[in-house]
């Protein structure tokens, strides 16, 4: 398994309570949006862990309407997974 920081746990529970977690796993969700109203990490220390995440393929930038919205990998669903999120 990946090894995670505790922030970066943190963040990627976090994720999973976001409004756009709608489709589970499969989601897309709005950075901006997620930032402002889920989370509690300070954005510019999120931002980071965000990186970070990416850095370690757990999460992915893409691009609907150039705003930013990120999505989990295969490699960072498996990790949900073995965190104990389901699809």
């Amino acid at each position: 398994m990946t090894n995670l920081t505790a922030l970066e746990r943190t963040l990627l529970d976090d994720l999973t309570k976001d409004d756009f977690y709608e489709n589970g796993l499969d989601s897309g969700i709005w950075v901006d949006t997620f930032l402002a109203y889920t989370t509690e990490i300070p954005a510019k220390e999120a931002r980071g862990v965000l990186s970070s995440l990416i850095k370690k393929n757990i999460i992915r930038p893409i691009a609907i309407n150039s705003d930013g919205v990120i999505s989990f990998t295969e490699h960072g669903k498996e990790v949900m997974r073995e965190l104990g999120y389901d699809d």
